[in-house]
């Protein structure tokens, strides 16, 4: 081309491939900056139609003279010199692509995958390598859960079997296109939508995007506030060569809604320097624009809780890496040669309960698999304490240049510092900003470049970047001038690595404040008011402990006030705390272990400690071996005589669990410690009555992908009772450990004088003889109570411990629940004499050791408690058991199976607890022959003055074929006796078929008792009658028949038959005399009519049923039932809320254990 002038239609297609230096080639065209700012304010948001209007002015001032060859040099002038050759050629585009649809996906599909594949989808493996690999030979699956929609259930969090499922249909067609996708720095978010263009990009099957047509994942950090979608588009993932605009895209989108997905990746980025948002990218995010695309955003949680506007978005969470992720990562990804080291590496993290604080972080599992790698003294003597472990991982952090040419700062070209004092100094650098940032009320953890140059200097920023411990990034701001002009340009902002590389250069620094000026450390230890702020800071705490013992000291005493003033200790022992409460509670707790474990203090701490500890009792769930080792620190020098003003009597009672809630008896151990966790079970067990068995199915479907350890005892429940028992494996399994050793507490355990000792739980086969040997030492002569119930433990170990207990001469209480004993047990039982609480259910190994059992328990004359459930007992050894119950005259509580006994041992048993004056609580259970149990029961029962409790149950309705019910006049005798019975609170009949007209009877022979204190009765539970079920902490029964009532589905709250109305009635086809009203529905009896248990009869309408029916309702139900519906089944068989805990595999009702 010559000097003839540039046309019209050139300067469009320039304008489209010019960019960012449009106005540096406009000053070398010969516009003055004034007309150039002008043009840049006047098009903001839109630098397409700038860059045109500013060529078409050129054409405009320059007329002939603006001609190509001009162009071309101006070009060359800003170093456009490819651009420069194609104006000089004529070769420039002059076509853009067709409108078509058909003709855009196929041209964006393949720009599009292109990026994705060469850009997006390859990540570094460290922070100082710059070599990037695809995210396909690195992606580790990560934990992801979806919180409920369902605002009741909002605790629930459904997990996710992959990530696949973030794009599901079935997830749009039920919750809508809008998703959030939130966790915390480094777990994961944006690793994971990595994943999902590779996905799109490969149209890997499994995947639901590949049913997308089109996929766009945009950086909100690289989103000024102003830019439309389709600029979005272009300026992030397409190629600039003039083939697209943004009205091409933005049109081809709105009318493609349905095939087109959309990731918005960083919410919590997206904002100008004022923290102003676009209205119009909030609309797409809630769905007031393109609805119909399936949109997910990801961000920081502090952001999900900030944005009120996105509140009908289903909400997902990545927590990182599982453990299993964790392995899985180490051993196919980092330790692939070396599977050892990797082994030895995973050990590491699990004994240290790093799996699920640091390792579950991506980004730190990396470093740690580097540390591994590179440092073979870790490998050898792996670091015991956390600031010592950060102090190795930080050295990782090494001089590689990570910085390009291209980039405002360079290298330094001090190389003679030794690596680690140059790291150690740049974390004393940093440390002032990473503390003053944590300290803030909303953590800081992105800073302004040019902020921080003027506070530390370019070359703490250039040392640090160089390093690795700081991320650097552009985004793109809106700004408004001095002379209220507004333009864009990019800000530099830095991060560290990680939030727990902040925590460490805050701690460390936290540490060198103490020493410099005491004063303004603590003006520091004053911001911490809460139990939250403080365990927020925990990190930072513990940092700044292990590099100053002084600091420790002040921060403890910070902790121990904080303690005094907000934490309910007594409650926490007690178990009336809230599980969560307790859970936040044992964290504070381990928190003030472990400051003293990470200063090694050598006991000049203990006197603090002693006071967080005042009331000698010490209950941890789920410690890890980190938090055993502080522990076993602070008994190693609680004796030391160092003047802490503590002593080893301080502490009396030492309990160290493991929970869970895989069987029934489990279920009770845990409610027996925590009463709350029952109350909340209830709670569960209410909200899920009210739902469908197919959406109870598929919610147990997606819970089972998660915890499979934990629920692998669960399979056999009904879903009802899994998914409300889901609630407390999510929360035991968030507090307790995956690994835990209480060996080091073993160890130290000789300085203490115990006379509690609970390990209920522990795995006790790696440390088995160390138990022993403490249970031999002097420290415990004086031990009262051993809890050692679901150690699992093998005959051959309990034969070890039986050894141990001849020396425990004073012990009176013992529970021993789910271990396998043999004889040589039974030999050791019979001379602990004082022993007045006995636990043996389901710990015989053979039904022959019951012999040796048998005859011990005639010895423990002091016995007023004993468990003996779920044994095989021979009918030799339930003979010996016979005569062994008469000794036992102080006998109080008395709970037994029955199962596989002859009517003639169950006639001797009844026969000899007859004998017992003192029995207040009687359980026999699990009877073939229920006729059998009741005749003899009622033979006795009226010799139980001081009966509180009576429960009998049958065998299972699948095991009732062949074996005869209990008859009614049977029945009613025992039943004729208990109306006797001052004191009787409760009493239960499970699992008995006895028959439709015996309810009523049962019921009335209650409400007629004249006893004054029998009308206390709370619960009256009469199960499975005709067949029906009983299943949940209140009364879930199908078909319950009683005399001529016919209730349908009596479900949650009070009494719900047929439909359900939260705590109070909707009746379903009452059926009352002989009157069938299958239209006494919702509308006729409501919420309004049917108030807490009190049946009001005045909306019963259907030809003589208000005459009728509401007599024999009102005058039967609400006289003779409805008394007791008020007084026994509504408030009081929902009294069952609280006296019962659906846990039978077949949804049955078992009694609360008192």
């Amino acid at each position: 081309m010559g000097k003839c002038g540039v046309c019209h239609p050139d300067c469009k297609n320039l304008a489209e491939q010019i960019g960012p230096q449009w106005m540096k080639i406009g000053r070398y065209l010969g516009i003055k900056d004034g007309k150039l700012q002008a043009l840049n304010s006047n098009h903001v948001g839109n630098m397409l139609e700038a860059i045109f209007q500013m060529l078409s002015l050129w054409r405009q001032e320059k007329g002939v003279t603006a001609s190509y060859r001009n162009l071309a040099q101006a070009l060359r002038n800003a170093n456009m010199n490819h651009l420069a050759e194609h104006v000089c050629k004529g070769e420039l585009p002059r076509d853009k692509i067709s409108k078509s649809p058909a003709d855009i996906v196929l041209k964006l599909k393949k720009d599009l995958k292109w990026f994705y594949l060469n850009k997006l989808c390859k990540v570094p493996v460290s922070p100082w390598e710059g070599e990037k690999i695809p995210i396909q030979n690195i992606y580790t699956n990560v934990e992801l859960l979806m919180h409920n929609p369902d605002p009741r259930e909002r605790q629930l969090q459904v997990p996710l079997d992959s990530h696949h499922k973030l794009f599901s249909f079935e997830k749009r067609r039920q919750q809508g296109t809008r998703s959030i996708l939130r966790g915390k720095a480094g777990s994961g978010k944006s690793t994971t939508v990595a994943r999902l263009a590779y996905d799109w990009s490969v149209e890997d099957q499994q995947s639901p995007l590949t049913n997308y047509d089109i996929l766009f994942v945009l950086k909100m950090r690289y989103m000024p506030p102003d830019q439309s979608f389709g600029d979005a588009i272009m300026s992030q993932l397409l190629p600039r060569d003039g083939q697209y605009s943004k009205e091409i895209l933005e049109e081809f989108v709105l009318h493609q809604e349905d095939k087109i997905a959309i990731i918005f990746d960083g919410y919590d980025e997206y904002s100008t320097e004022e923290g102003e948002e676009k209205e119009h990218v909030l609309e797409m995010l809630r769905g007031d624009r393109l609805r119909h695309c399936c949109v997910l955003v990801t961000m920081r949680p502090w952001k999900a809780l900030e944005s009120k506007d996105l509140t009908d978005c289903t909400v997902y969470e990545v927590k990182g890496f599982s453990s299993e992720n964790v392995d899985h990562y180490i051993l196919e990804k980092s330790f692939k040669k070396d599977s050892d080291a990797g082994h030895r590496l995973i050990s590491y993290l699990a004994v240290n309960n790093l799996k699920e604080n640091i390792a579950c972080i991506p980004l730190l599992t990396s470093l740690l698999c580097h540390l591994w790698k590179s440092d073979p003294e870790v490998l050898r003597n792996p670091p015991s304490h956390l600031g010592q472990l950060f102090e190795c991982l930080c050295s990782c952090f090494n001089s590689a240049n990570r910085i390009d040419e291209d980039e405002l700062m360079s290298s330094t070209d001090d190389e003679d510092m030794d690596e680690s004092d140059e790291v150690d100094d740049i974390i004393q650098a940093l440390g002032e900003t990473a503390l003053d940032g944590l300290f803030k009320e909303r953590q800081e953890l992105t800073f302004l470049c040019a902020d921080l140059k003027n506070k530390i200097g370019m070359e703490v920023l250039q040392k640090g970047k160089m390093t690795g411990l700081l991320n650097f990034e552009e985004k793109l701001v809106h700004q408004s001038s001095r002379k209220g002009r507004k333009g864009k340009r990019r800000r530099g902002h830095v991060s560290f690595y990680h939030k727990v590389i902040q925590e460490y250069c805050a701690g460390s620094h936290l540490a060198k404040v103490k020493e410099a000026s005491d004063i303004k450390f603590k003006e520091y230890l004053h911001t911490l008011q809460s139990i939250g702020r403080i365990l927020d800071l925990a990190y930072v705490l513990l940092f700044a402990s292990w590099r100053s013992e002084a600091a420790a000291r002040d921060i403890l005493t910070v902790l121990l006030k904080v303690f005094q003033e907000n934490l309910q200790p007594k409650c926490y022992y007690d178990g009336t705390l809230g599980l969560q409460e307790c859970h936040k509670m044992q964290k504070y707790l381990e928190l003030c272990l472990q400051v003293n474990y990470e200063a090694q203090s050598c006991g000049a701490m203990n006197g603090l400690l002693c006071q967080i500890l005042e009331g000698g009792v010490i209950r941890m769930v789920g410690i890890s071996s980190y938090t055993s080792e502080a522990l076993a620190y602070y008994f190693k020098y609680i004796d030391s005589g160092t003047g802490s003003g503590c002593n080893h009597h301080t502490i009396h009672s030492l309990q160290l669990l493991t929970l869970s809630v895989q069987t029934t008896s489990s279920m009770r151990e845990l409610s027996r410690l925590f009463p709350s966790a029952e109350w909340l079970h209830t709670a569960y067990m209410q909200e899920y009555a009210r739902k469908e068995q197919s959406e109870l199915e598929v919610l147990r479907q997606s819970c089972a992908t998660k915890y499979k350890k934990s629920l692998a005892g669960m399979d056999h429940w009904n879903h009802y009772e899994y998914v409300s028992k889901y609630h407390l494996v999510q929360i035991l399994e968030d507090w307790q450990c995956s690994h835990t050793s209480i060996q080091p507490v073993l160890s130290t355990m000789n300085s203490l004088r115990l006379t509690t000792l609970h390990l209920s739980g522990q795995n006790l086969s790696h440390c088995i003889q160390n138990l022993a040997q403490v249970l031999q030492s002097e420290s415990l002569a004086n031990l009262q109570s051993l809890n050692l119930s679901f150690c699992n433990m093998e005959i051959s170990e309990s034969n070890i411990i039986a050894k141990a207990l001849e020396c425990l001469v004073k012990l009176e209480d013992l529970n021993l629940t789910s271990n396998t004993l043999g004889p040589i047990f039974a030999e050791t039982l019979s001379h602990l004499s004082n022993i007045s609480s006995l636990f043996l259910e389901k710990t015989l190994a053979t039904p022959e050791v019951s012999e040796d059992f048998a005859k011990a328990l005639g010895n423990l004359k002091q016995l007023t408690f004993l468990e003996y459930r779920r044994n095989e007992i021979s009918e030799r050894g339930a003979a010996i058991l016979t005569q062994s119950l008469r000794h036992l005259t102080s006998l109080e509580h008395f709970r037994f199976s029955l199962q596989g006994l002859s009517p003639c041992i169950i006639s001797n048993i009844v026969d000899s607890l007859g004998r017992l004056q003192n029995l207040k609580n009687l359980q026999l259970l699990h009877t073939s022959w229920p006729n059998e149990l009741c005749r003899c029961l009622a033979d006795v029962v009226g010799e139980w003055k001081n009966l509180e409790d009576l429960r009998i149950s049958g065998r299972y309705l699948e095991e009732l074929e062949g074996f005869p019910t209990a008859e009614q006049g049977e029945v009613m005798k025992l039943v004729k006796g208990a109306c006797g019975l001052e004191y009787l609170h409760m009493f239960s009949i499970l699992q008995v078929c006895i028959g439709i007209p015996l309810f009523e009877q049962l019921i009335n022979s209650f409400s007629n008792c004249s006893s004054d204190n029998f009308k206390v009765l709370r619960n009256i539970v009469a199960g499975n009658i005709v067949a029906g079920n009983i299943v949940a902490g209140n009364i879930v029964a199908g078909n319950i028949v009683a005399g001529n009532i016919v209730a349908g589905n009596i479900v949650a709250g009070n009494i719900v038959a047929g439909n359900i109305v939260a705590g109070n009635i909707v009746a379903g086809n009452i059926v009352a005399g002989n009157i069938v009203a299958g239209n006494i529905v919702a509308g006729n009896i409501v919420a309004g009519n049917i108030v807490a248990g009190n049946i009001v009869a005045g909306n019963i309408v259907a030809g003589n049923v208000a005459g009728n029916v509401a007599g024999n309702v009102v005058g039967n139900v609400a006289g003779n039932v409805a008394g007791n519906v008020a007084g026994k089944v509504a408030g009081n068989v929902a009294g069952n809320v609280e006296g019962y805990v659906a846990e039978s595999p077949k949804g049955y009702l078992y009694p609360r254990i008192p």
